[in-house]
């Protein structure tokens, strides 16, 4: 009885398996979460991958969530992404 074996090389490079990263990933969709900055800017985090994005304001925070996408699945996600702003409302009593 013969066993095969296949062990994939770091940096090599696979037909058909360029998104090695993605078998990992057990769903399709990422959420990014907004939480304010340092001198009003924002911070989107998404919390399963890892990936952070900077910006000054909501519209700069969806382009570089799309870039940041883009660039770590190398074009080959398929799904959703969720960006939530959650904003606190804070009580003095």
């Amino acid at each position: 009885m013969a066993i095969l074996q296949h062990s994939v090389q770091p940096g090599a490079d696979y037909p058909g398996c360029s998104h090695l990263k993605m078998l990992s990933m057990k769903t399709d969709e990422l959420i990014f979460v907004v939480l304010d900055g340092d001198d009003n800017s924002l911070v989107a985090v998404e919390g399963n991958i890892g990936m952070v994005v900077f910006g000054e304001d909501i519209n700069e925070i969806r382009e570089g969530v799309r870039l940041k996408v883009s660039e770590y699945f190398d074009d080959g996600f398929r799904g959703e992404v969720r960006i939530r702003r959650f904003q606190d409302i804070v009580l003095t009593i």
